[in-house]
């Protein structure tokens, strides 16, 4: 089951500049992958630079086929990061075989389980409107934030927001597709139903400045006339082109299940503290925020409708579940009700073991229920990028099943001592 955005618009308005518009956004909506790109203006080809940045981005990502339901977010990060600097090196290619130069811009989201993954070249912006206010995924990477901000420390990051982007060093970039080398911002964050995500060219920011922005998107204005709103405003004023891409978090794909309807997905979701669930679960205890991010990473949000089989019996252990929200049921092989289990709590460790380990008891919803599934797939990239953070881990899992099996008076049988050679 994964979070889906709706798109309410995609949209290039054309600038009263008179020449070709060099804003080009693109979008797949099976991939949840949404791009805006802008051409630098003072290149030999920007109109091109764009329209390849947004489609050569889409096609990199799409050609890998990747399964969906078992991308974690770690990984989504970096297949997107990784994709942006190939975006990069193809366009620098062809600028030294024809010695024309093409510069742009690059905005992208990538909607992955709960979150939205977003990578970032250049002055575009990406913007999530949630419950707790309106974000910045992006960051600019202009001459005036490395000036101000960076190395003078003129200014806040708010303060450069908030200012007039006025003169040419906020627009001068230090970082574009068609450098010779890129360093994407890369960001991530949780989506919920409701959320409103908007990626946009500086056209918009030349006549709408950011505060303006941050409070139409905390209106109440519905999604379509909001979009209406963006481009009427700006269009009678705006010398610039402006691209930009707005979606609403609006459905979860889930099983539709004939006693309980379609799966509702509360908005509190967003104020659980994740965190805080997490360090309640005995092996995740003490571990510090960092670590618990990788962890999360690895994995992805699911929900459970009423009555809904979270796993079966028998069946390959292939997920370990963390529960966020919300109570499972557990029955035997045979259908014997054996316990309750609220969150946070954790089952199926049975899937760290090596080999063809199997269920050995049926878990399912009694309500609706939140968890982050962990894919048996993402272990050996966790052994592989953080081993001793993996180790600990194993330890930890090793160390809770066998205080569950005291609580329940069992004991697991000692382990024989080895024969000696020749004994």
């Amino acid at each position: 089951m994964r979070i889906q955005a709706q798109l309410i618009t995609a949209q290039v308005n054309k600038g009263k500049s008179g020449r070709p518009s060099q804003d080009c956004v693109a979008v797949d909506e099976k991939l949840g992958l949404y791009v805006v790109s802008d051409g630098v203006s003072h290149c030999d080809l920007p109109v091109e630079a764009s329209r390849m940045s947004c489609n050569r981005l889409i096609e990199l990502i799409r050609d890998k086929h990747l399964p969906m339901d078992r991308l974690g977010l770690a990984e989504a990060m970096d297949i997107l990061r990784q994709a942006i600097i190939d975006v990069n090196q193809e366009v620098a290619r062809l600028t030294l075989a024809d010695r024309k130069s093409r510069e742009a811009t690059l905005s992208a989201v990538w909607i992955v389980g709960g979150y939205v993954v977003s990578g970032h070249l250049g002055d575009s912006r990406i913007y999530l409107s949630s419950l707790d206010g309106v974000d910045l995924l992006s960051r600019d990477q202009t001459m005036a934030w490395e000036t101000y901000v960076e190395h003078e420390k003129s200014m806040t990051p708010e303060q450069y927001y908030n200012a007039p982007q006025n003169g040419e060093i906020f627009h001068t970039l230090t970082q574009c597709i068609g450098a010779a080398a890129v360093t994407p911002v890369m960001n991530q964050a949780e989506i919920v139903t409701g959320d409103r995500i908007l990626i946009t060219s500086d056209g918009m920011l030349k006549t709408i400045p950011h505060p303006e922005v941050a409070r139409w998107l905390r209106k109440k204005t519905p999604a379509p006339a909001l979009a209406r709103e963006i481009a009427n405003t700006c269009a009678p004023e705006n010398r610039d082109d402006l691209g930009f891409i707005l979606m609403e978090v609006s459905d979860i794909k889930a099983i539709v299940d004939e006693r309980t309807g379609p799966l509702e997905v509360p908005r509190e979701l967003r104020h659980i503290e994740k965190h805080a669930a997490l360090n309640q679960i005995s092996f995740f205890e003490g571990l510090p925020k960092p670590a618990r991010d990788y962890i999360l990473g690895l994995g992805e949000v699911r929900f459970f409708a009423e009555g809904e089989t979270i796993l079966k019996a028998d069946d390959e252990a292939d997920s370990l579940y963390l529960i966020l929200a919300g109570v499972v049921e557990v029955f035997s092989r045979q259908g014997k009700f054996l316990e309750e289990l609220s969150g946070p709590r954790c089952f199926g460790e049975n899937s760290l073991s090596r080999g063809g380990a199997r269920r050995m008891a049926t878990v399912k919803a009694k309500g609706q229920v939140t968890t982050i599934r962990i894919h048996k797939d993402k272990f050996p990239l966790f052994q592989s990028q953080n081993k001793d953070l993996f180790v600990e881990f194993l330890l930890r899992v090793i160390t809770d099943q066998n205080r569950k099996l005291e609580e329940k008076g069992v004991t697991r049988p000692p382990v024989a001592p080895r024969a000696r050679p020749g004994a």
